[in-house]
């Protein structure tokens, strides 16, 4: 089953570049096969090139839940290696959380015990609740970016920090123990 995502009808005329990257994605049903090494082992029900498997992201419910690790990969392959976002070798993020007045707070995150962590100089705990999604940054893929990233958990005084910066902690979801997607850019080469 391969499902091509495309706009929502009721959408006009799609510009922005958001739309674009949204057009040109498919997703890619995974099926759990086990969990080792910090991994989650995945077989596709498609192949896909390595191309398109370094330019994908792990999804489940429209949240980001991993990435897919180089560690084994051909040049073609049915089953891949998930590294879930709170690995604590997973790269750091950059995530953004829309306030009541419109304007985004941006703050950097990083894994620590099974969540997402970072610091601002601004108080978020009206906050809690709201959904936290992936900003651009360098080595992250374009059909990542917007994703959620989890719910805002909690924002409180940073350990020894005295009044300035807040902790942020964003609850991600985990991945899945028996199904999630990836979502695979289109025109990356062919994939069988």
């Amino acid at each position: 089953f391969l499902m091509i995502l495309r706009p929502p009808r009721s959408t006009p005329k799609p510009s922005s570049a958001a739309s674009d990257v949204y057009k040109r994605q498919r997703r890619v049903r995974a099926n759990v096969l086990g969990r080792s090494e910090g991994f989650v082992q995945v077989e596709l029900e498609r192949r896909c090139t390595q191309e398109q498997l370094d330019q994908s992201a792990a999804v489940m419910d429209g949240s980001l839940v991993g990435w897919v690790s180089p560690v084994g990969l051909g040049t073609e392959a049915t089953v891949v290696n998930l590294l879930p976002i709170t690995a604590p070798n997973a790269p750091k993020l950059l995530g953004v959380v829309r306030l009541e007045s419109g304007q985004g707070r941006t703050v950097k995150l990083t894994t620590r015990d099974g969540e997402l962590v970072g610091y601002l100089e601004i108080d978020l705990a009206p906050y809690a609740g709201a959904p936290v999604r992936l900003l651009p940054a360098p080595g992250i893929p374009d059909v990542a970016v917007g994703l959620a990233l989890g719910r805002l958990s909690s924002s409180s005084p940073a350990p020894g920090d005295g009044v300035r910066l807040r902790e942020i902690r964003v609850k991600p979801l985990a991945l899945p123990k028996v199904r999630a997607e990836l979502v695979v850019p289109l025109n990356l080469g062919e994939a069988s």
